[in-house]
């Protein structure tokens, strides 16, 4: 007997002994099925706190609940967002590290808030990688260690993120990590640059004029000088007047 046959023969013996089954019965009378009717009725009530949670809210749902809580009962919803954060929903996951390290709902708690950030940015969250970067960076909770800094801001810069991207720039160009890289610092300013970013740009305007990790571009340079100083940039507006006396 090959295996599918003997898979037939299984299910009819499963099939066979569910209708023997359901032919043993006695019909429910109305005492009884009234009875179980009132059970029912009792459970769902005495469990309506959870149903919400468990039956019909889906963890987008309750992420938006919990966002319309954080003003008026940011205790309760921490409670909701942990709820939706346990079922895997990123966004609540971060929203709850900003709670804690901003202290809405209770004291700040970096430790916390670096923990909730971390489980956020392993499901891929972009903004709470970029915040570990920064927690790193300033010694949050953490030891300073610009290793771990530069490398969540590289990861949140892999997944999109501008200001990541600015600053993995601004790290490798200064050498803040213990090591300069301007070949690789000119690539990420240069990303970052192009998406109007405008520390960004200021670097790189300055990077493009002194041939750093690349050759020398004097357009360019007063282009993205241009660009910074034209949305307040103190560094920008130095350089370009600098470049348009050269001109």
């Amino acid at each position: 007997m090959n295996n599918k046959q003997v898979l037939l023969c299984a299910t009819l013996l499963l099939l066979s002994a569910v209708i023997t089954n359901a032919a043993a019965q006695e019909p429910e009378g109305p005492a009884a099925a009234g009875n179980r009717v009132r059970s029912n009725s009792e459970d769902s009530e005495s469990n309506a706190s959870c149903i919400s949670v468990a039956s019909f809210e889906t963890p987008e749902d309750l992420y938006q609940r919990g966002l319309g809580l954080i003003d008026e009962n940011p205790g309760r919803a921490r409670i909701v967002l942990a709820r939706a954060g346990e079922l895997g929903h990123a966004e609540s996951l971060y929203e709850l590290g900003q709670m804690f390290y901003y202290g809405e709902g209770g004291e700040r708690d970096f430790a916390r808030a670096r923990a909730y950030f971390t489980r956020a940015g392993e499901l891929g969250h972009a903004e709470s990688l970029c915040r570990l970067g920064g927690m790193y960076c300033n010694g949050e909770g953490v030891d300073p260690d610009p290793f771990e800094a530069l490398n969540h801001f590289w990861q949140a810069s892999q997944r999109g993120h501008l200001e990541a991207t600015n600053q993995v720039a601004q790290i490798l160009y200064h050498g803040r990590a213990g090591y300069r890289n301007l070949e690789g610092a000119r690539v990420y300013a240069q990303a970052a640059a192009e998406r109007d970013h405008t520390g960004a740009q200021a670097l790189l305007s300055a990077m493009l004029y002194n041939g750093e990790g690349g050759g020398v571009d004097l357009a360019g340079a007063t282009f993205y000088a241009r660009a910074a100083a034209a949305k307040g940039s103190d560094d920008a507006i130095g350089f370009l007047v600098m470049l348009e006396s050269e001109e």
